[in-house]
């Protein structure tokens, strides 16, 4: 694991959002990024979906980024234990506000004819849904993950359901108003990552853009997700995930040998 550490970027204090200025100045104010752009990857969706887990993994592959994905061996020992962000089974939620990990990934970009480095950053985002907190104060968080973000993955279940679509559209509709002001683009790039998929026999690339196909059509039939069916048709790829085994949700170390299949 790289020498970096999750930093907490939001959190909230007497339900008001707080912004931790240190934790940006140890992250993307960081002076050997000074002259780079910056990507920023993260994360939103339910709570206890596994969002914190998959980014760990993520972790794992930034730091080995020339190994080709045909080769797993990125992902660690059969036993190595899953550290980074916070994370372990159970119902209670663990993320809280925003966290980014500390240390950037530089990485090779071609641009036209021209190479340079860019420093990639993975943001991890309190979860949707919890009826402990306050909604208002989610859907912020989340908007401002999705706002932070040059890659956005919506983390959701078994299937894109109808209050995935209801959270998304309020995101959507607040990141609209405030990137009026800011004059931000709301979403660069969203991936809808569909987890433990029912049939593991197809969970290729094609038979994502077939379901986000299928996605659309019901959306163009219900007139109350118009954000939704803009977003999806110009800026969205879809992506399924089969269950990674009966042990990894009772897990507390992430280790791929607790899984049936590589997550």
């Amino acid at each position: 694991m790289s020498c970096g550490e999750p930093l907490q970027l939001v959190g909230v204090k007497r339900g008001k959002l707080v912004v931790l200025e240190d934790s940006f100045q140890r992250s993307l104010e960081r002076k050997e990024i000074a002259d780079l752009p910056i990507c920023i990857i993260s994360i939103i969706g339910e709570q206890r979906k596994g969002k914190s887990f998959l980014l760990n993994y993520l972790l794992r592959r930034l730091e080995n980024p020339f190994q080709e994905s045909a080769d797993d061996s990125w992902m660690g020992k059969s036993d190595e234990f899953l550290t980074g962000f916070l994370w372990y089974s159970g119902v209670e939620r663990i993320t809280k506000g925003i966290w980014i990990w500390s240390k950037p990934f530089l990485m090779d970009r071609t641009t036209g004819d021209a190479r340079d480095k860019v420093a990639v950053f993975l943001v991890d985002t309190e979860g949707t849904l919890d009826f402990a907190a306050d909604k208002e104060t989610s859907v912020k968080i989340s908007t401002i993950s999705m706002l932070l973000s040059s890659f956005l993955i919506l983390n959701t279940d078994k299937l894109v359901g109808e209050t995935d679509m209801e959270y998304l559209e309020m995101f959507l509709d607040l990141a609209k108003e405030l990137s009026k002001s800011l004059e931000w683009q709301p979403v660069q790039h969203l991936d809808i990552l569909v987890r433990d998929w029912y049939d593991a026999s197809q969970c290729s690339t094609a038979d994502g853009e077939k379901y986000l196909e299928r996605i659309i059509e019901k959306i163009q039939m219900n007139s109350r997700f118009p954000d939704i069916l803009k977003t999806l048709k110009s800026c969205v790829s879809c992506h399924l995930l089969p269950n990674p085994g009966l042990q990894i949700p009772r897990s507390q170390r992430g280790a791929l040998q607790e899984g049936g299949r590589r997550p």
